[in-house]
């Protein structure tokens, strides 16, 4: 009776390890509760969450752990010695599983979080990218080596893999680093109006990937540009502009010319009146030459309007009021004098 008790033994070692593995269950939930609520009361929500982020990695790892342990103890009894080679390199893999999955559901957290909003959107999404594929890249190269392969061949084999795929693909990997650059420096992002002016290319921007950005031009039709087309041209960010220039040479007939000075001056001070009119950058009114048949007379202000509509809405109230002055003063817009000579010609009656 004895001996039959020892044989059965094994029974009650699978018992005993499943309530250890219980206990340390619930043992780790309530100590990384007791964390949260008195460590990390002040630390970001996605530190607060850490028991809903370790919890089913946890599950995951006693469940292996549990199997594994079922395997040794059985092995054991009934002498399947073979099997339990693997039960090691197995549970070790899994341990590192479980110590990824951690990682990757923190990650998940932390993007959720209003720490998050105050990272361009893009960057965000790119640095997630790029840290998932970081963790599951060295989580794959650590379970190979835990399993007993050597990754030393692997290695080199995907460096002269990598070599090949460089060389034949070097405009993709070209505009996947220009992707790279644009997301770190940010020149523009999505929703800002930007210019090439060496591809005469003017539209808002929809879209930053890793291969291409989307912009949508004024006729409203989508473009679809290589990053690397980025580094070697001129990117003028019109979203970003803090002024729009009004410059205007206006044509004035030269027996204005004692006017001139009581024109700038009562032209000033209208400017002053708008307030969509930089006071504060310096503005130009002056004769600015003499022409053939006509005065110059330049005006150079700064609007801070930099929408193209209501820029144009600043430099039209402008003009009425520069016209308002002029005729007021007696004052006219010159008209070219041998343009007014050909029209005449052309429509005399007696060259009928």
């Amino acid at each position: 009776m004895e001996n039959l008790f020892f044989q059965e033994m094994w029974i009650v070692e699978i018992a005993l390890g499943f309530a250890i593995l219980l206990l340390v269950h619930f043992g780790l939930k309530i100590l990384i509760r007791y964390f949260r609520k008195h460590f990390f009361s002040n630390l970001p929500d996605w530190w607060k969450k850490i028991d809903h982020i370790v919890e089913l990695p946890i599950k995951f790892l006693l469940g292996i752990l549990g199997f594994s342990y079922v395997n040794d103890v059985v092995g054991h009894r009934f002498g399947f010695m073979a099997a339990l080679n693997y039960v090691a390199p197995f549970r070790n893999a899994a341990l590192v599983i479980c110590i990824s999955w951690i990682f990757l559901r923190w990650k998940k957290e932390a993007e959720k979080s209003r720490y998050n909003k105050l990272i361009d959107p893009n960057m965000a999404q790119m640095l997630s990218k790029f840290i998932s594929a970081l963790i599951l890249v060295i989580t794959a190269m650590i379970i190979l080596q835990v399993l007993g392969l050597n990754i030393v061949p692997l290695l080199a084999f995907s460096g002269i893999g990598a070599a090949a795929v460089a060389l034949a693909g070097k405009d993709v990997i070209a505009n996947w680093f220009g992707g790279l650059v644009l997301f770190i420096q940010r020149p523009f992002k999505v929703g800002d109006l930007i210019f090439l002016s060496e591809k005469n290319i003017e539209g808002v921007v929809e879209e930053i990937g890793w291969y291409a950005t989307a912009v949508r031009d004024r006729e409203k039709r989508p473009l679809y540009l290589p990053n690397a087309l980025f580094s070697s041209l001129i990117v003028i960010n019109m979203s970003r502009m803090s002024h729009r220039r009004v410059y205007e040479t206006i044509r004035l007939r030269f027996e204005d010319i004692s006017l001139i000075s009581t024109i700038t001056d009562e032209i000033k001070r209208m400017l002053l009146t708008i307030p969509t009119i930089d006071a504060n950058v310096p503005m130009t009114v002056s004769l600015f030459s003499f022409g053939e048949y006509y005065l110059h007379l330049l005006i150079d202000v700064y609007s801070l309007e930099t929408r193209h509509d209501k820029f144009l809405v600043v430099k039209q109230e402008v003009l009425l009021l520069v016209h308002e002055i002029l005729t007021n003063h007696g004052a006219a817009l010159a008209v070219d004098s041998l343009s007014l000579a050909t029209t005449s010609i052309g429509s005399s009656p007696d060259l009928l």
